[in-house]
């Protein structure tokens, strides 16, 4: 066993598994932007409509429409996979469908329920960005939301949790590589304020009383540039601190890091950053406080078969407990 992990960690292996597994589920899922019906399921939050797809390609953009409010909702979620992050199953007809789907113990559920008493709409999907090229616009959601009667003047408050799936790097010709291979060399300051001004006048038209509120990404790995590809130890209950995480160095921690950084440091475009980024709660954290899942985890912490490198239910717990606390 030892001697696999050793020629797993010495070879590309890694870095492909990750790359594989950040990429694969993202990308497909670019034009994943329909449910105009929902109905519950424990757990998830099943498409009762399911369109025939099959003939658009992969850049072809479907409104999330829904029947509209009558008004608009108090509190309005946007952002990307870690926002929505449904669970793998549910993933796995997003892919299928071309649709926006979330699961239900994502922070803005949370947020939703706990607070607003479930006066609150998500359009979290995978692959959100801020430019709109590389997967779905914020832009085209907010405009949407209007559409559906979900956002106006009465809008308490709005979330917004993207870029990580941004086309950073011009030589992908628009498609975004998640940090995998060339970190965050291509998103400086400029670039980022450039993207997210409109962004934030879209928002300040849609919803001009609003709170907004910019939800940092939380650690991805160990704090030190590796994302754990495998975490084993003893299980979230464990009676000591066994753990063996193997970790690589991806680039995907710096790529979320800068991020974070600019959106900090650029508060004076209209909202206020929430730092979620809680040193040794990343991949490579035991599950007890573990809030972003490894690839493999071993035995994990039992919440079910979450997206790799996306918060577990720990984690959104927590994020949306940070969350909590600014308001």
């Amino acid at each position: 066993m030892k001697n696999w992990l050793r020629r797993l960690c010495s070879t590309g292996m890694a870095t492909a598994i990750i790359a594989a597994t950040v990429l694969v589920p993202q990308a497909g899922v670019a034009s994943e932007d329909r449910i105009s019906t929902t109905r519950s399921v424990p757990g998830w939050v099943v498409p009762g409509w399911v369109g025939d797809l099959g003939t658009r390609t992969s850049t072809d953009l479907i409104p999330d429409t829904r029947p509209r409010s009558v008004t608009p909702r108090a509190y309005v979620a946007f952002g990307d996979s870690f926002a929505a992050n449904p669970e793998m199953p549910l993933q796995v007809v997003g892919l299928a469908t071309r649709q926006c789907l979330r699961g239900d113990q994502g922070y803005p559920e949370r947020v939703g329920r706990e607070v607003f008493d479930g006066d609150y709409t998500s359009y979290a999907c995978n692959n959100a960005t801020l430019g709109g090229t590389a997967g779905r616009g914020i832009i085209e959601m907010v405009h949407q939301a209007q559409t559906n009667g979900d956002i106006g003047p009465e809008t308490q408050l709005v979330t917004l949790g993207v870029s990580g799936a941004d086309d950073w790097n011009p030589q992908l010709g628009g498609l975004p590589d998640f940090g995998a291979f060339l970190g965050a060399d291509n998103v400086t300051e400029d670039a980022w304020v450039t993207r997210m001004i409109p962004v934030m006048e879209s928002i300040r038209q849609a919803a001009p009383n609003a709170r907004v509120l910019f939800v940092g990404y939380p650690e991805i790995g160990d704090g030190r540039g590796g994302v754990c590809v495998i975490n084993i130890s003893d299980g979230i209950n464990g009676s000591s601190d066994i753990n063996l995480p193997v970790a690589v160095p991806v680039r995907i921690e710096e790529l979320l890091d800068t991020i974070n950084t600019h959106a900090a440091a650029n508060e004076h475009l209209g909202y206020e950053f929430i730092s979620t980024d809680v040193p040794g709660t990343g991949s490579c954290a035991h599950p007890s406080h573990q809030w972003v899942r490894s690839i493999i985890d071993l035995p994990g912490a039992g919440d079910g078969l979450r997206i790799p490198v996306h918060p577990t239910a720990l984690g959104e717990r927590a994020v949306a407990d940070i969350i909590k606390e600014q308001l």
